[in-house]
């Protein structure tokens, strides 16, 4: 750990008495420009971690706050040094280059919120936490966590950001084959963060850290917690809530157990957890049909693939023709909520995302998927963009022929005729063969 000085240009001086330009110095990110021809140090006033690449190289520094910093109007706790030619904070996780050789050895990664969480859980024995440069998980990071391990648990702040920036991580890792655990340190009011449990104990944080929970569990138990299962809006919200995480892993033996795992709990039958997770569509949910069924409804498993394949091909836009052309054979529009589908129209004919103002609803969904877009994808060679949108492309193709088919065969059941359920059974057969061609 290092001090910068509460000073304007203690260290662009230090530099350019050792020789440095000052717009090197700007350009590795340690300064910041006041106007064309003045620039003052960025530090001033903080504790400084220094933040190596993998061959323990220093390539960036996060400051925190330590003491009130003379005519700086906004003091955030913590700043970083911004993106610069050897500082990508997507492709950085602090600490990685010192608990690489742990996470290989202990076969998981815990990935933690902040540097002050990492060092302490280095300190106490847990030598494989590492955390996120004051950003979300990205793909990248989990490439780079991918060599050493396909086990991740997640351990952020007890509290509602702390949450959102976990949720940001799972769908990403899920997506991506990993094994998603969560630790779990909520043990009293006054434990918000790994650093306060080491302070407290650290032999908790040892014992905690050995005991993640896989994320599905993790769900279904918070749940639990919030909705009463005795009721039928409670089992309704419980499966609103599981549902979609399910959804998002690959592995189909993984899978079938969750939902046995769901199904025993809520006593409601597998088939009708298998039948509504086959039917998510978007983010809205229908409404109870019988006082004790769960109806089947649309949650957000189909949303999140329509959001995450929207943010990739904000990257690409041509490619949005290339896997999406328009004539006879697209007879189903790949994107289901209107306001994905109204943007990917526009990024296939070239125009302008949006002429007209949006509701305030719709500007901030945009902006998560323009954000999407750049935290998560932004540094991704366009070879894996390419492979990533053809994936997304199939997956979703292949949920929309599926849903074509399970509503042929409820017509197929309710022709009033022979001819008429004929004709039904030979779209059928035309749409498993446009399955099988997938």
């Amino acid at each position: 750990l290092g001090y910068a000085p509460n000073t304007w240009n203690s260290l662009k001086k230090f530099l350019k008495d050792a020789g440095f330009k000052e717009e090197e110095i700007f350009k590795a990110g340690l300064t910041v420009k006041k106007d064309s021809d003045n620039s003052y140090d960025r530090f001033r006033g903080r504790i400084m971690f220094p933040v190596s690449d993998l061959n323990s190289q220093v390539v960036g520094f996060t400051g925190r706050i330590f003491e009130e910093v003379t005519g700086e109007v906004e003091a955030g706790k913590y700043i970083n040094t911004p993106q610069t030619a050897i500082y990508d904070k997507g492709k950085i996780l602090y600490g990685l280059d010192k608990a690489k050789i742990d996470i290989r050895k202990n076969d998981r990664a815990i990935v933690v919120e902040g540097n002050i969480d990492v060092i302490m859980s280095h300190q106490a024995g847990v030598k494989n936490a590492v955390a996120s440069s004051g950003t979300a998980l990205t793909y990248a990071h989990l490439k780079i966590i991918k060599r050493y391990t396909p086990n991740l648990d997640l351990c952020f702040d007890q509290d509602q950001a702390g949450e959102a920036a976990a949720k940001r991580g799972i769908d990403l890792a899920l997506s991506q084959g990993f094994n998603v655990g969560i630790v779990n340190i909520a043990s009293s009011e006054k434990i918000k963060d790994p650093a306060d449990l080491i302070k407290e104990s650290p032999q908790n944080w040892v014992e905690f850290s050995k005991n993640g929970r896989p994320i599905v569990q993790f769900y279904i138990e918070k749940a639990f917690q919030k909705y009463d299962p005795k009721e039928a809006i409670g089992k309704k919200n419980i499966a609103g809530e599981v549902l979609p995480i399910v959804k998002l892993i690959e592995n189909k033996v993984e899978q079938a157990h969750w939902l046995d795992e769901l199904s025993n709990k809520l006593k409601v039958g597998q088939k009708i957890l298998v039948e509504m997770l086959t039917a998510m569509k978007s983010g809205t949910r229908s409404s109870f049909p019988k006082e004790n069924q769960l109806a089947s409804f649309e949650p957000a498993g189909r949303l999140v693939l329509e959001e995450t394949l929207l943010a990739l091909l904000l990257r690409m836009p041509g490619k949005s023709k290339e896997f999406f052309p328009a004539g006879p054979e697209e007879e189903f529009e790949i994107f289901q909520d209107q306001l994905y589908n109204n943007i990917f129209q526009r990024l296939k004919t070239g125009q302008a995302l949006f002429e007209a103002p949006l509701s305030y609803e719709d500007n901030l969904r945009l902006e998560l998927v323009k954000f999407k877009s750049d935290q998560f994808f932004g540094d991704i060679e366009e070879k894996d963009l390419e492979n990533e949108i053809g994936r997304l492309a199939k997956s979703l193709k292949k949920e929309l022929i599926l849903e074509k088919i399970k509503d042929l065969e409820i017509k197929i059941k309710e022709a009033k005729s022979q001819d008429e359920a004929l004709l039904f059974l030979k779209e059928v057969q035309r749409f498993s063969t446009k399955l099988a061609s997938l």
